[in-house]
């Protein structure tokens, strides 16, 4: 009696094959997982990037537009104010000389630094 037991058992258990053919099964889906979260930590990671560098273009452009008073001559500065020539210019006046030196009359001129009010 106890040797049909124990036959019974035996057979109504799992075959070798039934047992490898789950750990294969569940190995995959393990994997699987994994690469399913890979996947979508990195596209979190390319949706992070994507928004630093557009807040990144945000701040320069508005970085710009505050050091730009708005006018363009295409010089890449932001000041497209005429700037006088002649009359109190040093060099004799033709506008040969550096402008915004020693002017007398009160207009603005544009250095390099940026404008200046002389008096």
């Amino acid at each position: 009696m106890l040797v049909v037991l124990v036959v019974v058992i035996s057979a109504c258990g799992p075959s070798a094959e039934d047992v490898e053919a789950k750990r294969v099964a569940d190995s995959t889906r393990v994997a699987d997982s994994l690469a399913q979260i890979h996947l979508t930590d990195s596209l979190a990671q390319a949706v992070i990037d994507a928004e630093a560098a557009a807040a990144a273009a945000a701040a320069a452009a508005a970085n710009a537009a505050a050091n730009n008073d708005g006018g363009d001559n295409g010089d890449g500065g932001g000041d497209d104010t005429p700037v006088k020539k002649g009359g109190g210019l040093k060099g004799g006046g033709d506008g040969s000389g550096d402008a915004g030196s020693d002017k007398t009359d009160g207009t603005v001129t544009k250095k390099k630094g940026g404008l200046s009010k002389t008096k």
